[in-house]
Parts: C-alpha cells; sequence; structure tokens
C-alpha cells in the first residue's frame, strides 16, 4: 500500500482535496519545527495581502480558500533558495517536503506561538509525513515556479499539483 500522503482522498463533500505550498526560509526554520510540532502554521497579516499574480489574487484569497482535508506543503531548502532566477529554481532539488493536511480553515489568533513573531492568520495542521530530499520532478514545473513565487512573497501560500509517487 502507498505511503498516505500517495492516496488520493476525497472529501466529505465529495470533490478530491486541493494542494497548497508554502516555501519556508532557511532563517525560517525554527518556526518550521514549532509549526510542525504544535500542528499550525501562520502569516503576518501583510504578507497575505500581497498580490499573487500566480493564483489570480491575493496570499489571503488562496488561505481562504483552503478547506478541512486538504493537503498543506511546507517546502523548505535547496542551494541558493528562491532568490535565484525562476529557470534555475525550477530544476533544484528541495532539501525537505513536510506533508501535512489542513485540520482547520484561516482563523485569526495573537496567541504567541513562534518567538519572533506572532504571525496572527492561521491554519491548522495535521503532519502526515516528511521526506527529502525532493527532486523538483516530484512536484513539477507549475508547482516549483509557484513555490518560486512564494519564497520570494514572504512565505504566501500559493496552489500547486499534488507529489507524485517517488520512483
Amino acid at each position: 500500500m502507498p505511503p498516505p500522503h500517495e492516496i488520493l482522498v476525497q472529501s466529505e463533500a465529495g470533490a478530491l482535496p486541493e494542494h497548497f505550498y508554502v516555501y519556508v526560509a532557511k532563517d525560517s526554520r525554527r518556526n518550521l519545527e514549532i509549526g510542525r510540532s504544535r500542528g499550525v502554521w501562520g502569516w503576518r497579516s501583510e504578507a497575505l495581502d500581497r498580490r499573487n499574480t500566480l493564483d489570480h489574487g491575493t496570499g489571503r484569497d488562496v488561505a481562504r480558500s483552503m478547506s478541512i482535508g486538504d493537503y498543506f506543503l511546507l517546502v523548505s531548502g535547496g542551494p541558493g533558495g528562491p532568490r535565484k532566477p525562476e529557470a534555475e529554481f525550477v530544476t533544484t532539488p528541495l532539501d525537505e517536503l513536510v506533508i501535512c493536511r489542513v485540520t482547520r480553515p484561516l482563523y485569526y489568533s495573537t496567541r504567541q506561538v513562534w518567538p519572533d513573531d506572532v504571525y496572527p492568520e492561521r491554519i491548522g495542521l495535521d503532519v502526515i509525513d516528511t521526506v527529502g530530499p525532493v527532486q523538483p520532478a516530484r512536484l513539477g514545473v507549475s508547482t516549483m515556479r509557484n513555490l518560486h513565487r512564494s519564497g520570494n512573497n514572504r512565505g504566501i501560500p500559493v496552489t500547486g499539483d499534488d507529489v507524485r509517487p517517488q520512483s
């Protein structure tokens, strides 16, 4: 039987779950560990208000479209990160992929979770698996482009394709 993150599961409404991605910068690795252990991810409000031309709206529009049961993937690493040109980034292996399911849609809280900031715009998560390193072909060019956009826009959420099984 394939690992849980490679099985497509239908939501209660019968629709296939969506896939959302966030590129986590190297200096935010501590926040990634805290979020993973506490089952929560968050953004600064002004980050979600940034325009996300790939998804034709703002980061907030993308975050609001997340539903319970959707996949939420936190991606980190890769030499040079998203600051390198897109054509290079889409062919660069990534260090880690944290595969989660959304357990609570976007909500607002000022309760301190992370040591460096509040990140009040949040979603609840259930971590399914962590894999790495991840070859870009496993995510696809479209998703890699969106991750490039996320990484260059304060980690705004972006849509993406499903994760392809490891070959």
